[in-house]
């Protein structure tokens, strides 16, 4: 079975609208042609050399990726250089490459409420929705947890649930019940979260002030590894596509590998 680009495109938009991605965000069709015919589809969180050479390995002429492949305006394309030689490899493989960021990221089926659910957290509601856009924007989402626990308790819930690395842990929360998450950048949802009454808020990116802040209004603050954390949303975003289109949808294994190391 053969589908347009296109067919993709439109079937994200039905779950993840397009106009919901931020002025700032390169969501959409990165590279490649909306006429072009796509047979296999490769779910990935970032496009690297590796993601790129696994998709051809498995025959995959579309990649959907959560971080765009391109932010900036591109002014030069050296082959020797890595964003170049990549794009070359891009190219010439016919792959088209797609981008579901912030639209996936504010989805009533995206990352911040797989997040949520993942962490049985109950009666979840969207953290700070936009109620002037006509599709429910889940920028955040809170809820509660079925039974309080000590700060350091929930931390190593979390960290086991998630399957996580790591957690760093900040705060003063001697017990915690209300669970406020985002699970990209976080800085600008923290006030947000203690609006809500939220005794803690997990999310991968916060500025040091902005912790020391959130801290000083009595939040406290989980902070976990970025791609790990949206990584579990990788799954779900697949069956998304692959119940829409028809089409056989994989999630490429390759990732980007810091080098980071837990000493």
């Amino acid at each position: 079975m053969m589908v347009l680009v296109q067919s993709i495109l439109d079937a994200i938009d039905e779950f993840a609208p397009w106009r919901t991605a931020t002025e700032w965000d390169n969501s959409g069709l990165v590279i490649g042609s909306p006429h072009d015919s796509v047979e296999k589809v490769g779910i990935v969180l970032d496009v690297s050399g590796e993601a790129l050479k696994e998709a051809s390995s498995k025959g995959c002429d579309c990649i959907v990726s959560h971080h765009p492949l391109l932010f900036e305006p591109v002014r030069r394309i050296h082959t020797d250089k890595s964003q170049g030689k990549m794009l070359a490899q891009i190219l010439r493989s016919g792959i088209n490459v797609i981008a579901a960021h912030t639209n996936w990221d504010v989805s009533c089926r995206g990352v911040n409420v797989i997040l949520a659910e993942l962490l049985k957290l109950e009666e979840i509601k969207p953290l700070g929705s936009d109620f002037s856009c006509d599709f429910q924007l889940w920028e955040g989402a809170s809820g509660n947890i079925s039974t309080p626990l000590e700060l350091k308790e929930f931390a190593i819930f979390a960290k086991k649930t998630l399957s996580l690395s790591w957690v760093h842990t900040l705060g003063r929360h001697e017990r915690v019940e209300k669970i406020a998450l985002c699970g990209g950048s976080g800085g600008g949802q923290w006030k947000e979260a203690l609006k809500q009454g939220a005794d803690v808020f997990l999310t991968s990116d916060m500025k040091y002030h902005e912790i020391q802040d959130a801290v000083d209004c009595g939040l406290s603050i989980l902070i976990a590894d970025h791609g790990e954390i949206e990584r579990l949303s990788l799954p779900f975003l697949q069956k998304e596509i692959e119940i829409r289109t028809g089409l056989e949808v994989c999630v490429l294994k390759a990732h980007f590998d810091s080098g980071m190391m837990l000493v």
